[in-house]
């Protein structure tokens, strides 16, 4: 899929539109999204569609990325901070008139190894990677047609999950899921709640914050920004489901219900589903952005027969990565936040657009000849004199591309 733009000449009703398309292959399954990582390669087309002819001196494709922070809204001056990852472009067409109807100029894009932030929308904060066209500066798109980007962020070193018990006043807890998920791979986060023995309470050295008797117990999901230093009011993104017995938990829907992960007998199990589509992966490199996330624990406590007080019992911070569990990150991969990277014009830091394969097998096709005609191949020689170098020189500049 891609953005059309028509731009009508209101004189001579001359109608043009420019659609920005990718191969379908590179689609997120079925969806018109479509995502790409450090090192990734896409190819997509043009498609120009006249209704008169047009004179075109250039049409042109530039790729740009922006992470981009809103200080007016935060009361702040920009800095001189124009948010620009980077920005290429390439010339797909020269110096040619084009027919009424339909053209097709296909491309290719290939992304450095490079951690870029992830596509991100916010109302203080923009991260985005675009494309638009342009032919000959007059007829441009309007909306332009965006990727997701989505850098390598490794989850954990350990292919297996490792359970986390903590001892908080009456409690113990337990994250049968651990500390850290895969972006849009794990959906469920469980946690086990035990209440403490009396023999345990009176053993322990900490001080005891519930006095009344406790209702209910819940758990969230909660995601802390901060932007350029200044943080805002913490997001609760997903509250626990109703709590279910420990002993009914393996008949649980949960995707991440793992045999190594041992059932007892006692105790509630609190589901807390992750959002599919809301959560960026945990981010701390960027200067001008983080994200952090906690699995929070709360309990209700009933201190008369009219008061109910809500007390937050637990809170631990979780990350969130884009690869697979135990996977490590590739070698010779960059952060946009290197200097080394930000200034490197070259394509070992900054995306690299050119004619797709597509397009060049077309040019090579149209400027070669055939060997031979069918009805009459050529006599073979095998005792033919070597051709002269010298000619042979000129034969291969004559075919060079």
């Amino acid at each position: 899929m891609g953005f059309v733009v028509r731009t009508i000449n209101s004189k001579n009703k001359e109608t043009v539109q420019i659609l920005i398309k990718i191969n379908q292959q590179y689609h997120d399954g079925n969806s018109t999204t479509v995502r790409c990582t450090p090192g990734a390669v896409f190819e997509g087309e043009v498609e120009v569609y006249l209704t008169h002819p047009l004179d075109v001196e250039y049409l042109r494709l530039i790729f740009r990325g922006v992470e981009v922070v809103n200080y007016g809204v935060m009361g702040r001056s920009t800095k001189g901070d124009t948010g620009t990852l980077f920005g290429v472009r390439t010339t797909l067409s020269l110096s040619q008139t084009l027919d009424p109807g339909y053209h097709r100029f296909p491309f290719l894009c290939q992304m450095p190894m490079v951690n870029f932030p992830h596509t991100f929308k916010h109302g203080l904060l923009d991260t985005s990677y675009t494309f638009t066209a342009t032919i000959n500066d007059k007829y441009k798109t309007e909306q332009p047609f965006e990727i997701k980007f989505e850098p390598h962020i490794a989850t954990s070193p350990y292919a297996k999950i490792h359970t986390y018990t903590y001892n908080r006043d009456e409690f113990h807890i337990t994250l049968l899921t651990g500390l850290n998920y895969q972006q849009r791979r794990d959906h469920f986060i469980r946690i086990k709640v035990v209440q403490k023995s009396q023999q345990e309470k009176e053993s322990s050295s900490l001080t005891t914050l519930i006095t009344g008797t406790t209702t209910t117990i819940s758990a969230s999901l909660k995601r802390y920004l901060t932007f350029d230093g200044v943080s805002i009011r913490p997001e609760t993104l997903s509250i626990s489901s109703p709590s279910i017995p420990s002993d009914c938990a393996s008949s649980s829907s949960s995707i991440l219900s793992r045999p190594d992960i041992e059932q007892e007998d006692d105790g509630e199990i609190l589901e807390i589903k992750i959002p599919y589509a809301a959560p960026l992966p945990s981010v701390t490199e960027s200067s001008r952005f983080s994200a952090i996330y906690k699995v929070c624990v709360h309990v209700k406590v009933r201190c008369g027969p009219m008061i109910m007080l809500t007390r937050k019992l637990f809170e631990v911070p979780i990350h969130f990565g884009t690869m697979p569990h135990g996977t490590h990150i590739p070698d010779g991969l960059l952060s946009y936040t290197d200097d080394a990277v930000a200034k490197d014009m070259t394509t070992r830091a900054k995306p690299r657009l050119d004619l797709s394969s597509e397009s060049r097998g077309d040019s090579l096709n149209a400027d070669v000849l055939p060997v031979y005609t069918e009805s009459r191949p050529p006599p073979y020689y095998p005792e033919l004199s070597p051709i002269p170098s010298a000619f042979r020189h000129n034969r291969i500049d004559t075919y060079q591309i």
